[in-house]
């Protein structure tokens, strides 16, 4: 059967692996169909043959891919499970990864290479039907009323789409690496959650939310990770840890339950890396949850990682690598090592690379120091005091100095602060930008990263665009009301500035409830931006991934924006000295398009109905009696 999948290779067209030896010769016009069969099964014989002779050597990795399925109707493969990734571009040995896999479950498992020459920047995208979006934008102005500034735009998004997860598979896959492959950080983890894990637990206390994707071009996949939340009796609103919960779908977004990966790291000794020709290298085994360090004991909650946002960069190899960036609880250790002491801060972690120990915060874990963990640093601003809680920090690269080896943060966007952090090294502390005033904070906070979609060198300005989340309270649909804003950022030399906020924008997503009897607008009501995967900027597709009510991980396309934006002149809005920020007024009529949710939904809270009805009055069927 091996011979015959490696013959049916060697002899399809659409893998070409044969043509280039013959220029021209299987695309003359005039070359009858009967001359073509004879020499395909001149092919054939010749294939066969040659693989009788030389039946103990792999296909070499400059193929398409090792071992191919048959079907393959887009140039990257939709990929089944047990199987093993190797990164494309990169000749590696097949005897070493034998070697490595030898005595386990995975030892004669495919392994599959995407040839070079077939690596799509973009996935391969197929948006589904349009519906047009209309909201409002406002820009940056001197001295006026947000009336006379507001500008509608046009766009569309297709309908979200959920992504799926298999709990069972997920700690399945957990269980067996710590039993069977001594994986040191599932064992490690394992006493904290082994009681959580009948099948009871699974259905009842476990919760996916807050995703965020990026493709991986040189194996043609996507990566999600996402929050998976343990919440004690099954109640949301008092999670006790959340898990980073990493997936591998294919390029038609069908989750690959059972693949071992290949990554480029980091050199450290005591680590279950292996070497090839100089380099190192892992393999992890995917869904598995992230071996990312944070404190967490049997009292109190919201331990474990949160908020989570990913990006990639280009690595010293010249490789896209994801950096993964969260907020997480963590004991300090100044007095003693209760809850008084602890804060919430933010890091950045590495998901290809590792290290040994925690190494987060100054309380240090000593029963950890022997586990291996993926490299973590926690980031602080240079000069400055740590606050209680930091969160939502908007990561995001420019094009201008040192974009590779440096990483920009927005800490926050109303009043904007940028931040600038060293991105490969240990070092954890970073510099201030453009400080921004310390004012209160506004409802309009993080969402996405920023894109980097213009740059003008004559008088080095670059803008970005990215969504951000407008955090709304009794504004008219249940207790707390989240939105995605487009945001227009500007960098004019060092000087950052927002230029344009939209209003809530509706996307489409449907709103899911905590409980079967649950309501529109009760309670929560939350359509949160977390990460745009790509954008296709020829066509002005751009792909969002969506976190809908705490529930569910959702992605969407948009089409139109960038054109949308770029009709609005963006980079000629006036630099006023003394101007104001057009966010006051996109929040003003973010808080209106509440208010007509709620109106439509019948769904008002109860705060909001005491705002609007008269004294002695009463709400009925959305009247006023």
């Amino acid at each position: 059967m091996k011979f015959l999948t490696q013959i049916r290779f060697l002899i399809d067209l659409k893998a070409l692996s044969v043509i280039p030896l013959f220029p021209g010769m299987l695309h003359r016009p005039l070359l009858s169909k009967r001359r073509l069969s004879v020499i395909i099964s001149l092919f054939a014989c010749a294939a066969f043959s040659t693989l009788i002779f030389f039946h103990d050597e792999p296909l070499p990795a400059e193929t398409n891919w090792v071992n191919p399925p048959l079907k393959q109707k887009t140039p990257g493969i939709r990929l089944k499970a047990r199987n093993v990734l190797l990164p494309a571009g990169i000749h590696f040995p097949r005897y070493a990864l034998r070697e490595h896999l030898s005595d386990t479950e995975s030892e004669e498992w495919q392994i599959l290479q995407l040839k070079k020459t077939l690596v799509m920047e973009h996935p391969p995208h197929e948006p589904g039907r349009f519906k047009s979006t209309e909201p409002f934008l406002f820009s940056r102005f001197e001295d006026s009323k947000c009336a006379l500034e507001e500008l509608k735009i046009v766009f569309a998004a297709d309908t979200p789409e959920k992504l799926p997860v298999n709990l069972n598979t997920t700690f399945q896959i957990f269980n067996e690496e710590a039993e069977q492959y001594d994986d040191s950080y599932n064992q490690f983890l394992r006493p904290h959650i082994d009681k959580y894990l009948s099948a009871d637990a699974l259905e009842n206390s476990w919760y996916r939310f807050s995703g965020t994707s990026v493709w991986l071009k040189d194996y043609s996949v996507h990566l999600v990770v996402s929050q998976l939340v343990f919440a004690e009796d099954g109640d949301r609103t008092k999670p006790k840890f959340s898990l980073p919960l990493a997936q591998i779908f294919d390029e038609k977004w069908d989750e690959v339950e059972d693949v071992r990966v290949v990554f480029p790291s980091n050199n450290v000794t005591g680590t279950p890396g292996f070497e090839v020709n100089n380099k190192t290298y892992i393999l992890h085994r995917f869904p598995r949850i992230l071996p990312i360090p944070f404190a967490i004991e049997e009292d109190g909650k919201n331990w474990g990682t949160e908020d989570l946002q990913m990006t990639l960069f280009q690595n010293d190899f010249g490789r896209d690598e994801p950096v993964l960036v969260f907020s997480s609880f963590h004991l300090n250790g100044e007095i003693e090592q209760d809850h008084s002491t602890g804060i919430r801060s933010v890091f950045m972690s590495y998901p290809f690379q590792v290290q040994i120990g925690k190494n987060i915060g100054r309380f240090e874990d000593e029963s950890a120091n022997k586990h291996v963990f993926t490299r973590t640093k926690q980031l602080k601003i240079e000069g400055e005091p740590e606050k209680p809680v930091e969160k939502n920090w908007v990561p995001f690269y420019n094009n201008y100095g040192d974009n590779q080896t440096h990483v920009m943060f927005a800490t926050r966007l109303e009043p904007l602060k940028i931040i600038k952090c060293e991105l490969w090294t240990e070092n954890g502390e970073c510099v201030v930008e453009h400080p921004g005033n310390e004012k209160k904070l506004s409802p309009l906070r993080g969402g996405t990263p920023f894109v980097s979609v213009k740059r003008i060198e004559a008088d080095d300005r670059e803008y970005f665009i990215g969504f951000a989340a407008a955090h709304l309270q009794d504004c008219g649909c249940g207790r707390r009301f989240y939105r995605p804003n487009i945001v227009v950022v500007e960098r004019r030399g060092k000087k950052w500035s927002i230029v344009q906020v939209s209003t809530s924008v509706d996307i489409g997503a449907k709103i899911l409830f905590w409980k079967p009897e649950g309501k529109v607008c009760e309670g929560v009501n939350a359509v949160l931006p977390r990460g745009i995967e790509f954008w296709d900027f020829d066509r002005d597709i751009l792909s969002l991934d969506l976190s809908v009510n705490e529930i569910a991980v959702e992605k969407v396309h948009l089409s139109g924006v960038l054109k949308a934006l770029e009709d609005k002149k963006y980079w000629e809005v006036k630099d006023y000295e003394k101007g104001e920020s057009p966010v006051s007024c996109a929040l003003d009529y973010s808080r209106d398009f509440c208010k007509a949710f709620g109106l439509e939904n019948q769904g008002i809270s109860s705060n909001f109905l005491k705002s609007i009805v008269p004294k002695g009055k009463e709400w009925v069927n959305g009247a006023v009696f």
